[in-house]
């Protein structure tokens, strides 16, 4: 009588896997910064600030540029940027140096940063897009890291998008002084829209467990209430049967028969209805329930298959 099994390693496999939802934020420039307007009550969720490699202002005057809404300076958050990602004028995506990178670091840009509690695991690539009023012009990521303006399918690199970290890097139009997305990159101005929209992505695990029961195995069910329970045949063959392979109840019922000896002898096949998977200790880890109950054969091997997220 078996009640425990185990697996090779060739039966367990966990497969990382990613969902996804859209999010889509609305927000406004004014002398405070940029701040978000829609959904409400989430102000800071996504952040834009400015960041600049002007270092003479920062060090040798008493008024260096500075992001009203956060207190950040642009110059500190320039070189924070540089030294985070960037390498030369070539970015990290991840762990890996993306040197196809058509727009690298500019002197000047805009730092677009999403809380992680809105981007989940990482942003989905390919979906990370910025757009303004102005009408036929989208800042779109060509998924691998790059952000260029779409524009009558002409494509002009403008910054980066760094999925894991949910920051983007966005050229800025330094030469344009009112709102604008072109070539030269985006330009916010007081009251200008910013629109913002990604789907965040949430990493989970598959496991699959391939369960092989050899048709000797499992054939008794010694958990089961029922198993002391009796059964009177009315069938005079059956009944004959069941006397040659000498499993009567008792000697003094000739026609009642335990279960336990009934499973036993392989007149009763059990069925399964639980599969419980264990460690090493015999530790409960994880319980499947079948959504009918399965009989158990012996004339076949059976194959279980377990799949669980975590």
């Amino acid at each position: 009588m078996k009640t425990f099994g185990t697996l090779d390693a060739k039966d367990y496999n966990v497969e990382e896997m990613y969902t996804s939802a859209p999010m889509s934020w609305e927000l406004v420039s004014s002398s405070n910064g940029v701040q978000v307007t829609s959904p409400a009550d989430l102000v800071g969720a996504v952040m834009v600030q400015r960041a600049s490699n002007d270092y003479t202002n920062y060090y040798y005057t008493n008024n260096p540029k500075l992001n009203t809404d956060s207190g950040t300076y642009e110059y500190i958050l320039y070189r924070s940027i540089k030294h985070v990602f960037y390498n030369g004028r070539y970015f990290y995506s991840g762990s890996v140096l993306q040197t196809s990178s058509l727009a690298g670091l500019p002197n000047d840009f805009y730092v677009i940063s999403v809380g992680q509690d809105f981007y989940g695991n990482r942003i989905k690539p390919g979906t990370f897009e910025i757009s303004t009023e102005i009408a036929n012009k989208t800042i779109v990521d060509d998924e691998v890291g790059n952000l260029y303006i779409s524009q009558s399918g002409v494509g002009t690199y403008v910054g980066n998008v760094f999925y894991d970290s949910g920051i983007a890097v966005v050229k800025m139009d330094t030469g344009s002084v009112v709102t604008a997305m072109s070539s030269g990159g985006l330009k916010l101005v007081q009251d200008s829209e910013l629109y913002v929209d990604y789907s965040s992505d949430v990493k989970y695990h598959r496991h699959e467990v391939n369960i092989k029961i050899d048709r000797s195995e499992f054939n008794f069910s010694p958990f089961n209430p029922s198993i002391f329970s009796t059964y009177t045949a009315t069938t005079g063959s059956v009944t004959q049967s069941w006397n040659d392979l000498n499993i009567r109840s008792s000697a003094s019922s000739p026609d009642t028969w335990n279960m336990y000896n009934l499973m036993g002898a392989g007149v009763v096949n059990p069925y399964i209805t639980t599969v419980g998977l264990y460690n090493e200790q015999y530790e409960l880890l994880a319980v499947a329930k079948l959504v009918q109950p399965i009989q158990r054969s012996f004339d076949i091997n059976q194959i279980f298959i377990i799949r669980f997220d975590t």
